[in-house]
């Protein structure tokens, strides 16, 4: 019987793997010469046929000094190819075949301190946060080094079917969360006798100073904690919601993720009505934030080009082409697209009427931070007439 042999074996197939060990170890006990001619030659010195003495064997014919590298090595690779598709709804499949070989990776987090659980977040599948849940993911775990639970973060990455799949499957939300599923009773619900409840929020934005040092999450204060709910349920569209929150006290210019506002997070957003109501309770024009470094208007177009937020891109030249050379600190848009290496947005960008020639902070068009970056494909789509 032949076992592949191919150092640190990649892909490994740990299931067929581990079906051949104990396919082995039956033809040892029947005396098939192959079968023990094989486990001989790489385990020799062992007495006894037990699986684990096959195990070994089938370990050391692939590269590995034992089992447990092997496995560990598999649940690795399992592990990263699972990162890489929980976004989409089209994995539920994979993700269930490969979490019943590694039940234990439902709780694993990758080297950022997210869970598949967080990750799984963006596919705003309600399925996949079935299938997590009841495969063993905690509800309750961090996304390390944050206050945000899968809950928190679903609202975060604006995906209201997962987080409302989260909430039936046990997590309650708290103030923040609340606020960013734009539940208005909820959220009042906080309030008792007209005071804020002791700790409302155990979740929060990952906030911090110009400086970059972190800040407390959730805030520690009374305004703070209503000004955080603030911030998310500007950033998720949240109008009726918003506006409670203004009327308890909640700042207009709090700054959440990357040092936005709330006037920021309400134009990204795309609300024009909750983006007014901001500015007409005191949001200012004049502040940016700490990554763009843009002012409220050209906020929801650099952030969209920097992290490549195709359908929201799309969205922003359909309502307002005029604004595509739309500047900030950074730039412009293409020059957002160019430095973080997405050619889709660039595209949309150029098709819409960006302005090739435009220069970032450094002096640099979107065609030299192509080439300065090694982001060749997006330098030939700049280069092309």
């Amino acid at each position: 019987m032949e076992v592949p042999v191919n150092e640190n074996q990649i892909p490994i197939d740990f299931p067929s793997l581990r079906d051949q060990a104990k396919k082995l170890l039956a033809s040892a006990r029947n005396a098939e010469t192959t079968a023990l001619t094989f486990i001989g030659a790489h385990a020799p010195r062992l007495d006894a046929l037990k699986l684990s003495t096959v195990q070994l064997a089938v370990a050391r014919s692939t590269g590995f000094e034992s089992w447990v590298k092997l496995k560990r090595a598999a649940e690795d690779q399992a592990f990263d190819r699972l990162l890489s598709i929980i976004s989409r709804k089209d994995s539920i499949r994979e993700v269930a075949t490969t979490l019943k070989v590694f039940p234990s990776l439902a709780t694993r987090a990758n080297k950022e301190g997210a869970t598949l659980l967080h990750e799984g977040a963006s596919s705003n599948s309600p399925e996949i946060a079935a299938l997590l849940v009841g495969s063993g993911a905690r509800v309750d775990q961090n996304f390390e080094g944050s206050a945000h639970t899968a809950l928190s973060w679903a609202l975060t990455v604006n995906s209201q079917a997962y987080a409302r799949a989260l909430i039936s499957l046990g997590q309650e939300p708290d103030l923040f969360c609340s606020a960013g599923l734009g539940d208005l009773a909820r959220v009042r619900a906080f309030w008792v006798d007209g005071k804020l409840i002791a700790n409302p929020s155990v979740t929060g934005s990952s906030r911090t100073s110009e400086a970059g040092e972190p800040l407390p999450r959730p805030p520690l204060d009374s305004k703070g904690l209503v000004s955080d709910a603030l911030y998310i349920a500007c950033r998720s569209g949240q109008l009726e919601v918003a506006r409670f929150l203004l009327d308890q006290g909640g700042d207009p210019n709090f700054r959440g993720y990357i040092g936005g506002t709330c006037l920021h997070w309400a134009e990204y957003s795309m609300n024009t009505e909750l983006a007014a109501l901001i500015r007409e309770r005191g949001g200012a024009e004049d502040l940016v934030d700490y990554e763009f470094l843009a002012n409220p208007r050209p906020f929801a177009w650099v952030v969209a080009a920097g992290w490549g937020l195709e359908s929201m891109m799309e969205a922003l030249i359909k309502r307002s082409p005029e604004d595509v050379n739309c500047r900030c600190g950074y730039g412009t848009p293409l020059n957002a697209a160019a430095w973080n290496g997405h050619p889709e947005i660039t595209k949309m960008l150029l098709a819409a009427g960006a302005d090739r020639k435009a220069t970032n902070a450094h002096g640099l068009t979107a065609l030299q931070v192509a080439q300065h970056r090694g982001f060749q494909d997006l330098a030939e789509i700049l280069s092309q007439p």
